[in-house]
């Protein structure tokens, strides 16, 4: 297994970029794209994914580019296809390959950063799966994350609940590119009437491919509280 410090000179030089330069483009944010990568089964994308779709589009009505959702996985056709009915999204990237099965989580982070070069904005729904995407992505692009987002009051300044759940708090983001998970009862879901394009692109390959390996699926029952609504 390669580790990340590994990995990190495969990456085309246009993405090895996103990781070392903090500027922004000569238009500023305007016009980057908003990214909002879909948590999905394959069939169908989950419905936090349509909360953190809402989010790009208050984004977008503040100024920002397009909104694009990003559906990676394996024999995930499915998916994708129905995220092209979500409304207020222009166009669904589809990413399909085997080191992309399992959506697992070093390999879904290299993914977004292969699509992420004109992006102003990374939104995840503040699900489980959703925060350690976001955090690795993060990690990789070397910009602070912003979780539990509630509400955006600018491309730049955000509300967000604090640890302890109580408090909210604006908190202002200046990083080039901005890495938020979205609190779904916070903004209601995207309708379903859309007609975004799709475009297909390449997924990650060796040695990208074997960050991580699936070994096997382990599930444990308990009543830990969603990190969505708590």
């Amino acid at each position: 297994m390669l580790s990340l410090h590994e990995v990190m000179p495969h990456l085309r030089s246009d993405i090895y970029f996103l990781k070392f330069s903090n500027k922004k483009n000569d238009a500023g944010e305007k016009n980057m794209t908003v990214l909002v990568v879909a948590e999905h089964d394959s069939t169908s994308f989950k419905s936090a994914t349509l909360h953190a779709v809402t989010a790009g589009s208050e984004l977008f009505l503040l100024g920002s580019g397009e909104v694009h959702l990003l559906v990676v996985g394996q024999q995930a056709a499915d998916a994708a296809i129905a995220a092209t009915q979500v409304a207020g999204v222009a166009r669904v990237i589809y990413a399909e390959g085997e080191s992309l099965a399992h959506e697992m989580v070093d390999n879904v982070a290299v993914q977004v950063l292969v699509v992420a070069r004109h992006c102003s904005h990374i939104l995840l729904p503040a699900t489980a799966w959703g925060e350690l995407i976001a955090a690795r992505v993060a990690a990789l692009l070397d910009v602070a994350l912003v979780s539990n987002v509630s509400g955006i009051f600018s491309l730049d300044a955000f509300e967000r609940i604090n640890e302890s759940g109580h408090t909210f708090m604006i908190r202002r983001n200046c990083d080039a590119i901005k890495v938020l998970t979205v609190r779904t009862n916070d903004f209601h879901a995207a309708g379903q009437w859309g007609a975004a394009t799709i475009e297909g692109v390449k997924a990650i390959e060796n040695p990208l491919a074997m960050i991580s390996k699936f070994s096997g699926n382990r599930v444990t029952i308990g009543m830990d509280v969603s990190l969505c609504t708590g």
